[in-house]
């Protein structure tokens, strides 16, 4: 009996330790698949975000009505509505992932409203980036203003522009770029190359 006790207690260790190693070989694998997403995601945004860097000539935005504001009550196609910056910007990686952030300018008649980005992703389905785009809070004057007090641009961009995820895509030549809102209302904008 002991002897017969002595096996079943063998197996079990066997069958354990097997079991033990082939899920520590399987968490092995997905360090492995982990450090490969992020090596091709870095390689990917490396090639991809900084095509967005520039100044950039607005050919085209097309707009929705929203709920909350009564600016653009149809579908609507601006065109020619100015200009935009765009710097880019490398941070220090972090967990081996690359960090990039884009900032800048919006150019509107006479007014200039600084805009900047949230951590840039990368979308390799569909071979594009996305990010939140916000208005810079330096742009707002001290003390601060009450809205309607905003200029008009302003109000129009913090509407139907503002506070969105956009996805972008840069042209095989680097002189086109299309930014579409996934949330709100700015559905597409058209972007050439100035410089």
């Amino acid at each position: 009996m002991r002897k017969h006790l002595i096996k079943i207690f063998t197996l079990s260790l066997l069958t354990a330790t097997t079991v033990f190693t082939s899920c520590e070989s399987d968490n092995g694998s997905d360090i492995n698949y982990s450090n490969e997403f992020k090596k091709r995601d870095n390689e990917f945004l490396k090639e991809h975000t900084p095509k967005i860097s520039g100044s950039w000539k607005i050919e085209k935005m097309v707009v929705v009505p929203n709920n909350g504001s009564e600016i653009i009550k149809n579908d609507t196609i601006l065109y020619n509505l100015g200009r935009i910056d765009v710097n880019v910007e490398e941070k220090e990686m972090e967990d081996d992932r690359v960090r990039f952030y884009f900032n800048g300018n919006f150019y509107f008649n006479e007014e200039v409203i600084p805009f900047r980005s949230s951590l840039v992703h990368p979308n390799l389905h569909d071979k594009s980036i996305y990010s939140l785009i916000q208005v810079d809070p330096k742009y707002f004057p001290e003390p601060s203003m009450n809205f309607d007090d905003l200029p008009e641009e302003y109000q129009l961009l913090a509407d139907y522009f503002f506070n969105d995820n956009y996805d972008i895509t840069s042209s095989e030549d680097g002189k086109t770029l299309i930014w579409k809102g996934l949330e709100r209302s700015t559905k597409e904008i058209i972007l050439t190359k100035i410089d």
